[in-house]
């Protein structure tokens, strides 16, 4: 599944290869492509994978809403520095028999992306992105029921440190790389990244997501 989120994303970035092309030969796609600040609200599907050194992986899905700020550093060139702010809920749901885990993380996020617009045709471009991702996780549960015995149910808290020894962190640094096409006021796009600061040792994440907004 890792590979096969990477192989989007590599393919959307191959995408722009063409209006690159076009670019280095002429220079036009970048001349007409727009070069304004731009604003952009969004929505997403999420998927985190959570993979543990020496054990099993899972992923969990969800949704995320998004706001951002493009900031053009050029009057000549489609480039923008690119932050804003990301809320994300993802969940995951496992049993066997009569017992249950389901595990909620919910995080906010703030991206700072470096972004170019290429022009591939009337109202429309393409705009790969590279970033940071820096993170603050707001809520990370699990709960534990059984059917046969519900008055024994509980849940965990895995950043308090009455729960988890040693607690997971509730910041993390990550980076992503991605890429979007706009036409006209609408956008879609997809994004790949992990992070450097592991959410707690020795588990890797890998965060995948793909969606729509509107820019104005």
């Amino acid at each position: 599944m890792k590979n096969l989120k990477v192989i989007l994303v590599a393919a959307l970035m191959a995408v722009s290869a063409p209006a690159f092309a076009q670019f280095a030969n002429s220079g036009s796609s970048s001349s007409s492509a727009d070069t304004e600040d731009y604003n952009r609200v969004g929505i997403t599907y999420e998927n985190v994978n959570l993979s543990p050194k020496g054990g099993d992986g899972y992923g969990l899905n969800g949704f995320g809403v998004n706001y951002i700020h493009g900031f053009s550093v050029s009057s000549e060139l489609p480039l923008f520095v690119e932050t804003g702010l990301k809320f994300s809920g993802v969940f995951h749901s496992e049993s066997e028999d009569t017992e249950e885990v389901k595990t909620t993380f919910m995080y906010l996020a703030v991206p700072v992306n470096v972004a170019y617009k290429f022009a591939v045709g009337e109202n429309m471009s393409i705009q790969p992105y590279l970033g940071l991702n820096l993170k603050f996780n707001l809520v990370g549960k699990e709960k534990f029921s059984d059917s046969d015995y519900p008055e024994d149910d509980y849940e965990i808290n895995v950043f308090d440190k009455d729960d988890m020894d040693p607690t997971w962190k509730r910041f993390q640094l990550g980076w992503h790389i991605g890429a979007g096409l706009n036409y006209k006021q609408f956008y879609v796009g997809l994004s790949y990244g992990t992070d450097f600061i592991k959410i707690a040792k020795k588990v890797n994440t890998g965060t995948f997501s793909i969606g729509v907004g509107y820019n104005f």
